[in-house]
């Protein structure tokens, strides 16, 4: 399936976003480390990470919910099994590039 997603070059953030319903499915431990990815995680420092990580544990479900959802809003967060892996870079050799390596 990877490899037919490769070639067909399919990026599931063009055809599916996570919605509320989507994350009210999800448990706590699945919901923190998607917010873990949030871009305004980033400038947090590794310190600040863990506190945090550990203060937005102890909210209710229905609240971490919320402030997932809108800290991934947009943001093109995809679940493991819809995110296409890289593929190997290839290299074509076009005619000039023929015509340098015989000279």
């Amino acid at each position: 399936a990877d490899r037919l997603a490769q070639t067909l070059d399919l990026d599931m953030r063009r055809h599916w976003s996570p919605g509320l319903a989507f994350w009210t499915r999800l448990p706590k431990a699945t919901l923190i480390a998607a917010l873990e990815t949030a871009p305004c995680m980033r400038r947090l420092s590794e310190t600040e990470r863990g506190l945090f990580a550990k203060s937005i544990g102890k909210l209710r479900k229905e609240d971490l919910v919320t402030r997932v959802e809108q800290a991934l809003d947009g943001y093109g967060w995809l679940p493991a099994l819809l995110v296409t892996p890289e593929g190997e870079p290839r290299f074509e050799l076009t005619e000039s590039g023929l015509a340098a390596i015989a000279s």
